[in-house]
């Protein structure tokens, strides 16, 4: 009878070692990701796989993630309901594709897009990191049972074309493949902008059913829209974004905050990774321009200043989205004001 009472004692002082968070600290959590791209792009053949590495590695193999491309477990517009419902624990998508029902998703779709707004990607990125912009998403998403943790950076935005386009006034009647407000701007300049997936815009350029697309710069090269549209323009649209991470919340709280804040940390490192790799791509795709035939069309600063007054008259109509987008604005009204 003593022996078996020195017995449990002696377990109940290891249990008191151990401590109550042990259980939850070595559980495995396995999750689903899936991005918006297709599984030839960079994102999904190096920065996502080695993102997926460093968080296990990081935390010892507790979090496991298995990534799928863009389309093979929901399709792309439906990732973020994916992730809210708990169907997919982690996405990477844009605000673009949710903001007609998630209003905040309007900072990443709308007023991260204006055209010729931002003077460089550290404009985006310091109203993003200082001065606000995630921390309102982050509350905004989070009434949607979605955790925002932050983005991965993509490169600048341009377009290209069949036949050249010298000046904005050019544009006229340009049937361009496009999105969001750039789109918009687009049509304010008197183009025609149409939407479609990024699959089938090399044979809508072939067969002439557009005259020209856009989209981020480095995919003229990977796509091989240099065979069909021989000009391309500058300076970009836009200096480039952060494409969001989106998590099921209910997967993000059964997290241990130690493995929480891995996540958080390799999401900021994989974002500057990814920045890097597509510069290093589209600097290697400058240097094929003269073997490809390819024409760089400059356009004016006047045209770009007009270009980018009609962008800013797009602020009014987004700041009417939602609160979350409406304070975003004002951040950004208030940074452009210190900026210029």
């Amino acid at each position: 009878m003593k022996k078996g009472v020195l017995v449990f004692m002696a377990f109940l002082a290891m249990a008191a070692m151990v401590g109550p968070g042990t259980v939850e600290a070595e559980k495995i959590h396995k999750w689903r990701f899936q991005s918006l791209f297709q599984p030839t792009h960079i994102i999904q053949t190096d920065t996502l796989p080695r993102f997926i590495e460093r968080v296990k590695k990081a935390t010892e193999g507790q979090l496991v993630i298995e990534l799928y491309s863009g389309g093979e477990l929901v399709p792309t517009r439906e990732l973020s309901d994916a992730v809210a419902r708990g169907m997919i624990e982690m996405a990477l998508t844009a605000g673009v594709y949710c903001a007609g029902k998630i209003p905040v998703g309007n900072i990443q779709g709308g007023l991260e897009m204006l055209p010729y707004v931002y003077g460089s990607i550290d404009d985006i990125k310091k109203l993003h990191y200082d001065l606000g912009w995630d921390e309102i998403m982050r509350k905004g998403y989070a009434e949607h049972n979605i955790h925002y943790p932050g983005g991965i950076l993509y490169g600048p935005s341009t377009f290209w074309s069949k036949k050249p386009r010298k000046t904005i006034a050019d544009l006229k009647g340009f049937k361009v493949r496009s999105y969001g407000y750039i789109a918009k701007s687009f049509t304010k300049l008197a183009a025609s902008p149409v939407f479609m997936p990024q699959s089938e815009v090399y044979t809508a350029l072939a067969t002439g059913t557009i005259d020209g697309a856009g989209t981020a710069a480095e995919i003229y090269d990977s796509g091989k829209f240099y065979e069909v549209c021989p000009y391309f323009y500058s300076p970009p649209v836009s200096p480039g974004g952060f494409d969001e991470i989106f998590i099921n919340m209910k997967a993000w709280q059964k997290l241990p905050a130690r493995i929480q804040k891995i996540v958080q940390e390799e999401i900021r490192e994989t974002s500057d990774y990814h920045w890097k790799r597509i510069m290093e791509l589209q600097e290697a795709m400058y240097a094929k321009f003269d073997k490809w035939g390819t024409k760089k069309i400059v356009f004016s600063g006047e045209d770009v200043a007009k270009w980018r007054e009609v962008a800013l008259g797009f602020l009014p109509e987004l700041a009417a989205k939602g609160k979350d987008v409406e304070k975003a604005a004002e951040v950004l009204e208030n940074y452009l004001r210190s900026r210029d």
